[in-house]
Order: C-alpha cells, then sequence, then structure tokens
C-alpha cells in the first residue's frame, strides 16, 4: 500500500546537535513536536554524476562524485505561542546545526513506530509568507541539511 505524508510528524531538538549522530544517539535526544506542518521537508540524496569527453572515444565516460543531501524547507500553518514554531523560530536565528526528525503514520499496527528519518540540519528562514486576504499565513524554514545522510529507520509493529 502506498503511503502519504498525511499525519506524519516533524520533530526539533533544541539543543544543538554540531556532532554526527548514530541512530541510537538520535533516538536518546529530546524532541520537541511542531505542529500544524503544511509541507514536509525532503531527505533525498543527490549524486554528483562526472561526465569525461576523450577524442578517441565516441561514448563519455561516467563517474559518481561527491554526494550531498539535498537542501529543503519545512512549511508551517503559524500558530502563535506554540512551543515547536517558537523553537523553529529560535534556531533559525542562530548558525547552530540542529537534529531533525520525521515520523511518516505507517506503522504495521497501532501499537508500531512509522517510517522515522533523522537528520541533522542548519536551520534559517521563518518569515511569515505573503498571501490574500482568505489565505492561512505560513511560515517556510529553510533546512540546510549537513554533515551526514539522513537515517531511515523503517516502521515497526508493536508488542
Amino acid at each position: 500500500m502506498a503511503v502519504t505524508h498525511q499525519n506524519g510528524k516533524f520533530y526539533l531538538c533544541t539543543t544543538p546537535q554540531p556532532d554526527i549522530l548514530d541512530q541510537s544517539e538520535f533516538e536518546g535526544l529530546t524532541w520537541v513536536e511542531v505542529p500544524n506542518v503544511v509541507e514536509a521537508p525532503s531527505f533525498q540524496i543527490t549524486d554528483n554524476m562526472l561526465t569525461e569527453n576523450y577524442l578517441s572515444s565516441d561514448i563519455a565516460e561516467k563517474q559518481k562524485g561527491y554526494r550531498s543531501i539535498d537542501d529543503s524547507t519545512l512549511v508551517i500553518g503559524l500558530k502563535t505561542g506554540v512551543m515547536g514554531h517558537t523553537n523553529l523560530v529560535t534556531a533559525a536565528r542562530t548558525r547552530s546545526v540542529y537534529a531533525i526528525k520525521y515520523v511518516l503514520d505507517d506503522a504495521l499496527n497501532e501499537t508500531g513506530t512509522g517510517t522515522t528519518f533523522y537528520a541533522r540540519a542548519v536551520i534559517g528562514g521563518g518569515g511569515p509568507n505573503g498571501g490574500g486576504g482568505e489565505e492561512f499565513v505560513r511560515k517556510t524554514f529553510n533546512l540546510g541539511m549537513t554533515e551526514q545522510f539522513p537515517i531511515e529507520v523503517a516502521a515497526t509493529a508493536g508488542a
């Protein structure tokens, strides 16, 4: 069955995490949920493809180069005074690296856990988006994924 982002949850660790973390270290952090997510971030990995053309060949040689995590955005619906929103604004005002977590609603049963993505990012932006009289106020935060590839933990079934 296909999985959607509906009921997915985004979390922020409010303590900067300057060092690379493994799965157990991510799991041991304290997380604050950021409610009213309109658009979840991407955890896409991009491989740089190198091309070399030789005069002696009709076919270009290809190799993989550096890999990177694409920068992404997190869009939230404004809710004044909500803890997770306040924490994002505070993080966006720093140059620190923060741990982030995104959990899909695809647990294998009611007591299981959904697919979880962990990453570290510098956070920027956070100003209100423009719009018309009948549009909800949103804030867009830039997520500069950094220094390590996201960790994906498969959905589980609980006891």
